[in-house]
């Protein structure tokens, strides 16, 4: 039995919670989160990071697990949208330039988790969880 991630959904939820947005042509584009631009730099990437890793973790044995990396780039945009109002830096463009393709906190070196591969992770040898 072959389990997919809805990515329509998940691209829906990220509108309805305000990560992204549909322009006139109803194509799908990232968004800045306002409320997060009075938080620090880390604070900032450690909710994103939050965002990012809780849905690879739930989506980790989909079988198109590869699509999930359009929804984490358009997490990766608004990040860098928000973190560009943050800094009067204006374009996304600007903010991946000043602080790095991971956006990563120039004191703290903390930086956002995106995978090297999305490709599906099977694990057969782990033991079933047992109820009692």
């Amino acid at each position: 039995m072959a389990v997919d991630a809805s990515i329509k959904l998940l691209i829906e939820k990220l509108i309805k919670n305000s990560f992204a947005r549909r322009n006139h042509l109803a194509t799908v584009l990232a968004k800045d989160k306002t409320e997060l631009i009075y938080l620090m730099h880390y604070d900032i990437i450690k909710i994103y990071n939050s965002k990012t890793m809780g849905l690879l973790i739930a989506y980790q044995f989909a079988g198109n697990f590869a699509l999930l990396a359009r929804v984490v780039w358009i997490l990766r945009q608004s990040c860098a949208l928000t973190l560009a109002r943050k800094f009067k830096l204006k374009t996304m463009k600007k903010a991946f330039v000043k602080f790095g393709y991971d956006l990563g906190d120039p004191e703290t070196s903390v930086c956002l988790n995106i995978p090297n591969s999305f490709s599906v992770s099977y694990d057969y040898k782990s033991k079933a969880h047992t109820i009692f």
